[in-house]
């Protein structure tokens, strides 16, 4: 067994503190100036029955895409902390306390800001997919989300019109990708951005594309059929 020195328990601590301001610059930005203006009048209005929810057109429907996402963040760190797996360290908790925290802010805005034009607001999820007991499981998916977030939000960025949107929707991403450069450093430490294209940017990604690989996670069948397109 190695022997724990001084100095790797100082190396291990300034770790915890280095992800942990990292996530506090990433609370100011999810907690501030989030205000975004009215929707276009002549927006589809997004719908739903027993089997589907249409998240509607134009930048309601991309804003309700976008809220989609928040609501799948939230639930499944909400899900994380309530049902903890086995040797979770108060490290880990305490970050995804603040991750969580953070996408409830998003969540909770989206859903006021949208009002009757918003989605359902809690749609059930299926999580038949993760085992919340193995931390290996609810690492792999919390990388999974928080990269499809980025690269959703980043695709929006792409087709909203009322620039009060982008600005939005910039900071949300923004907050979203230090939730996965904190994720991938937990799970390899100094990985922090992992998934990015030839260039070193984050990549983005069309909203129908992100609605196929996330639809698995909901009890209701999603279509953003009437949504912006490439």
């Amino acid at each position: 067994m190695k022997e724990v020195t001084t100095q790797d328990q100082t190396t291990h601590e300034s770790a915890s503190l280095s992800r942990r301001k990292f996530l506090n610059y990433a609370g100011v930005i999810a907690g501030a100036g989030l205000l975004i203006a009215s929707c276009k009048k002549d927006d589809v209005q997004p719908t739903a029955d027993d089997d589907t929810i249409n998240l509607g057109s134009n930048d309601t429907g991309l804003l309700n895409y976008a809220y989609l996402l928040q609501q799948l963040e939230a639930a499944f760190y909400i899900q994380v902390l309530k049902t903890p797996y086995s040797g979770m360290t108060k490290t880990e908790e305490g970050i995804f306390t603040q991750i969580r925290d953070h996408e409830i802010v998003h969540r909770e805005l989206l859903k006021n800001y949208l009002g009757t034009n918003g989605i359902p607001p809690t749609i059930e999820n299926d999580w038949s997919s993760i085992d919340f007991s193995l931390k290996s499981s609810v690492m792999a998916k919390a990388k999974f989300f928080e990269e499809v977030s980025v690269a959703g939000l980043n695709g929006i960025c792409r087709l909203v019109i009322a620039e009060e949107h982008l600005v939005t929707l910039a900071k949300m991403s923004v907050v979203d990708a230090r939730h996965s450069a904190v994720i991938n450093d937990l799970i390899t430490p100094g990985t922090f951005a992992e998934k990015t294209d030839d260039n070193g940017f984050e990549v983005s990604q069309d909203p129908q594309s992100s609605i196929d690989i996330t639809k698995k996670f909901f009890k209701k069948n999603i279509t953003g059929i009437n949504l912006p397109k490439y």
